[in-house]
Order: structure tokens, then C-alpha cells, then sequence
């Protein structure tokens, strides 16, 4: 179902919990627990295939998140204490405010050098490194 979010406290018995008003189809749900200032609290954040992104702070009633896109889907989102991290095909997105989302393959916006435009379908904040991982199409990281 489109924009389905169910909740278990054993892996087993689920609970529907909401469908988005979007209705998107959902591709990733990830908890951030560490509320960078990219993301209003502690919560649920979750990205679409119509390139959307929401935020929860309980499960159950979801907002959309504002991140300029000009992809058609995201596949994964994570954060760390200070940024949060959305990715999907050809384009990530690095944010340290609610309304501050940054291109990350853009060379405007990357202190080193900007991201390949390649599909991610996995991000993960690293930190023992200090890094976010990205894994994309074709075992890239």
C-alpha cells in the first residue's frame, strides 16, 4: 500500500499505523535519534519514490519535509547529531537546517569535491570515522 507505516514490538504482530496523505510509496524509514538542526526532533524520518521526505515524531502522524528535488525518487536518510542525509537516483541532499538542504553533487555546495552522480540506494552515518557512508548501484561506497 502506498504511504503504509506499521509498527511491531516483536517482529511478528504489526500494526497499521497511517497512510501519508501523499499516499507515496516509501523506500526508506530510518530514527534519528541525535535532532540535528536539519530535523525539527528525535523521530521517524522516511523518503519516497516520488522523491519526498517525511518526518514523525511518534510513527503516526507524519509531515512532509521540504528538500528541493529535482529526482523523481529517494532511496534512503540518515543523520548524524548536526546534518541529515537524504539520497537517491543521481542526487544527495546534506542539510543543517530545516530549510537548508544543500546539493551535495553540486561543486557550490561541497567543501571537498562533489558526489558522483550515481543511484544510492544505502547512507549510514559512520561514527567511529566521522563520515556518512553512501552505498549506490553496482557496489559503489
Amino acid at each position: 500500500e502506498s504511504g503504509y507505516v506499521a509498527t511491531s514490538s516483536n517482529g511478528t504482530n504489526w500494526t497499521k499505523r497511517t497512510n501519508l496523505a501523499t499516499s507515496p510509496d516509501l523506500t526508506s524509514v530510518a530514527y534519528v535519534s541525535n535532532a540535528p538542526a536539519a530535523f525539527p526532533d528525535p523521530g521517524f524520518w522516511a523518503v519516497s519514490y516520488q522523491g519526498q521526505a517525511f518526518y514523525s515524531s511518534n510513527g503516526t502522524a507524519w509531515s512532509e519535509a521540504s528538500v528541493p528535488s529535482n529526482t523523481n525518487v529517494f532511496w534512503t536518510v540518515t543523520a548524524n547529531n548536526t546534518s541529515g542525509l537524504v539520497a537517491g537516483d543521481s542526487e544527495v541532499y546534506l542539510a543543517t537546517g530545516p530549510s537548508a538542504w544543500r546539493k551535495q553533487s553540486d561543486p557550490l555546495f561541497t567543501q571537498a569535491s562533489p558526489v558522483p552522480a550515481w543511484p544510492y540506494y544505502a547512507a549510514a552515518w559512520d561514527s567511529t570515522n566521522g563520515v556518512y557512508r553512501l552505498g549506490g548501484d553496482d557496489g559503489e561506497l
